[in-house]
């Protein structure tokens, strides 16, 4: 079992027979920017590209991993705005059994707007704006800080290990403060 399972297997899909599906790498907007996450059947990471090895803070990696049999046909990621500063990933019906890790900038904004049971982590961002809305959805977050960080699920839970820092809006089924 890879590290990456051992930290995120209890919120999603993900069991021994996945495997790296697709590798994508993105020259983006130094510094600052968005990263979206939309859509249903996949299970998203959104953590920072590591700053020792890309000081500039000008890159973004995305990773789909599935069982291997598994298609890409219903994912689709951008590179968009005026400024190349908005990394999307969306996802339509059909997209199950995936899950998507996406590194980007530490400094990154993050909106998410996931459908059905798909989930979310996000570890040690420092973003000025976080909005996240799940239907059915867990959403772990571990080392978050933030302006205004709103979480929204309608029957999901919201667990935060470590730091949760900000102006703080959450709407859950329920939460848990793990330390």
């Amino acid at each position: 079992m890879n590290s990456l399972t051992r930290t995120i297997g209890r919120l999603t899909r993900i069991n021994q027979k996945h495997v790296k599906l697709s590798s994508l790498d993105y020259q983006v907007h130094p510094g600052f920017g968005t990263v979206k996450a939309i859509g249903e059947g996949i299970d998203y990471i959104i953590k920072p590209a590591n700053p020792q090895e890309f000081p500039d803070a000008d890159r973004a990696f995305v990773s789909f991993y599935g069982i291997s049999s598994s298609s890409l046909d219903t994912v689709k990621v951008e590179l968009i705005g005026e400024n190349k500063d908005t990394l999307a990933v969306s996802s339509s019906p059909g997209s199950s059994r995936l899950y998507c890790e996406i590194e980007v900038p530490i400094k990154y904004d993050i909106i998410a707007n996931l459908q059905s049971d798909a989930c979310l982590q996000i570890v040690s961002m420092e973003a000025d704006e976080i909005d996240i809305t799940t239907e059915d959805g867990e959403v772990v977050t571990r080392s978050l800080k933030s302006h205004n960080i709103r979480i929204k699920t309608q029957h999901g839970d919201v667990t935060a290990e470590g730091t949760l820092q900000g102006n703080i809006f959450i709407i859950a089924k329920s939460t848990v403060s793990a330390l």
